[in-house]
């Protein structure tokens, strides 16, 4: 039976034809691991799981990858900043998710990365935007400029030129932090920097950094869902 699907990009319901004959690659953001998961945060789980096995009953072969931002500002404020609670904090709400989603009948991801155990390829990835002129430092702190990435906003179906409020500069309006915690100048200072436990207060920003984990993953997969928007396929 054939499977159309709605393409965030070009806004068409279409028929869904995978970028690898008979296999099929899914990405799922998880939930910031920092408290008890709530019900946004398992409907797409739920999504996923449906489509996955819908998938799998046609004939394909599934790879679905659901991560684990265990590294967040919200977790390091409930850890009152202590490096050691902050963990058990992230592992105990990671496996109290991963009960819920058992209870629900949900198959388990094939991978689940956690974004503590990326961090070296997220500082790379950081590292390249800078050699390519797509980051920039502002108060410490790290911003994507999207103003040099033509592709910007051609999921969201926002014009840049609409987002400007009043003349505000789009490096305060729209560019979004993937690096944070450091008060170096220096490019090659604010990687290194980065190496050490205090960057983890924020290298994981919600806007940023958290699913680049599996970058490389994600360039091969034909859906990507997470709790803050629907799925994404085509």
């Amino acid at each position: 039976m054939a499977l159309h699907l709605t393409n965030t990009l070009t806004r068409q319901k279409e028929l869904f034809i995978p970028r690898d004959e008979g296999k099929v690659g899914i990405y799922l953001c998880g939930p910031t691991v920092y408290s008890e998961p709530h019900v946004g945060n398992l409907r797409n789980v739920v999504v996923m799981d449906v489509l996955r096995r819908h998938m799998v009953a046609s004939g394909f072969k599934v790879l679905l990858v659901r991560n684990y931002p265990d590294v967040d500002d919200r977790i390091v404020e409930a850890s009152g900043h202590d490096a050691l609670r902050a963990f058990v904090i992230a592992e105990h709400w990671t496996r109290v998710f991963e009960e819920i989603t058992a209870a629900l009948g949900v198959i388990p991801p094939d991978i689940a990365p956690r974004a503590t155990g990326h961090i070296p390829e997220m500082l790379e990835l950081v590292a390249m935007l800078f050699d390519a002129g797509l980051a920039y430092q502002s108060g410490g702190d790290v911003y994507f400029r999207v103003t040099r990435f033509p592709e910007y906003g051609r999921l969201s179906g926002q014009r840049l030129d609409d987002r400007l409020d009043l003349g505000l500069q789009i490096a305060i309006a729209d560019d979004f932090r993937i690096e944070q915690h450091t008060q170096r100048a220096d490019r090659h200072e604010v990687i290194d920097d980065a190496r050490n436990p205090g960057f983890l207060d924020g290298v994981a920003q919600r806007n940023g950094a958290k699913s680049e984990a599996h970058i490389r993953l994600v360039a091969i997969f034909d859906g990507h869902g997470g709790v803050a928007h629907p799925p994404i396929l085509g």
